[in-house]
């Protein structure tokens, strides 16, 4: 049942939608597919869903186990993000020699990328801080 039946309605008569009431539903088939556990709660001004992945907290994570997660991701920036991801609180120097030696411009800009799209934040000051993957819990 809808929470708005006029907003549902205008939604579906403007193609919006497809149809009400099937959006949970295809969310907990989807994650139960991936093996990505789902929990959905009601809250007091509606519903919460959480989404649970904890493949995420491995040290030796590649680019094949966080492939789904980066879908549109070219190469480059899916080693990078591995590495960040081997190595929490890697520095931009360091991630150069390790992705043989992959220019230092290349790298800063690839992180600026990975930073804004919410894939790593940096932490630390500037001399002795370094990037992370940002958990999704």
């Amino acid at each position: 049942m809808p929470r708005n039946p006029l907003i549902s309605e205008v939604l579906y008569l403007s193609g919006d939608i497809e149809k009400w009431g099937s959006g949970l539903r295809r969310i907990s088939q989807e994650c139960k597919a991936v093996n990505v556990k789902v929990e959905f709660n009601s809250i007091k001004s509606g519903f919460m869903v959480s989404f649970h992945r904890s493949d995420l907290s491995g040290k030796n994570i590649s680019s094949k186990n966080i492939e789904g997660l980066n879908e549109g991701l070219n190469e480059g920036l899916k080693t990078l993000l591995a590495q960040i991801n081997a190595y929490p609180g890697i520095m931009a120097k360091k991630l150069s020699l390790k992705l043989q030696r992959r220019p230092i411009k290349t790298i800063e800009r690839q992180i600026k990328y990975l930073t804004d799209k919410g894939f790593i934040e940096r932490k630390g000051s500037r001399k002795t801080g370094g990037y992370y993957r940002i958990e999704i819990l």
